[in-house]
Parts: structure tokens; C-alpha cells; sequence
């Protein structure tokens, strides 16, 4: 079984780039929250605009979870299973 691209790097490098998956992924989260917040103190219509980017961001956040614990898509199309090799 040949290693994974991970099992390459040395364990700093492999560190590096999980905090940076954990705060892209948060970062997901509280960004569109904290622009609900400026903008309902901006227009004073506070609290519909910040649970309104809270909802979004959980959502955006939820879609990154699962394409990060999603195994990678193979690409197989019919019309190569039915071609004969040569």
C-alpha cells in the first residue's frame, strides 16, 4: 500500500496543514456572522441580519465538513468501460 501524500510530509507539515483546514473552517463560520453584526449595528435592524449570517455561515461550515470527510470522487465514465484495450 503506498503512502498517502500526508504520511510524506514531516510532522510540522502535517500540523501546518490541519490548523489551517480547522481555521478556514471556522473562519467559514464567523465571517458571514460577524458581517450580520456591522451591518445590523450599521442599520439598525438588529438581530435579524446577524442570525441571518450566523445560519448562512453554519451552512457554508457544514458544506466544507463534508467535503473534507468525503473520499475523493473516481472518475469513471461508461463509454470507458466499454472500450477494449488495444
Amino acid at each position: 500500500m503506498a503512502p498517502t501524500p500526508d504520511q510524506k510530509q514531516n510532522p510540522m507539515a502535517q500540523g501546518y496543514v490541519r490548523a489551517s483546514r480547522a481555521s478556514s473552517i471556522a473562519l467559514t463560520a464567523v465571517i458571514p456572522a460577524a458581517l450580520g453584526y456591522w451591518a445590523d449595528r450599521s442599520w439598525n435592524t438588529y438581530p435579524w441580519l446577524v442570525v441571518t449570517g450566523a445560519v448562512f455561515g453554519f451552512g457554508l461550515m457544514m458544506r466544507e465538513l463534508f467535503s473534507l470527510v468525503k473520499p475523493p470522487a473516481r472518475r469513471a465514465s461508461s463509454r470507458d468501460d466499454n472500450v477494449s484495450p488495444p
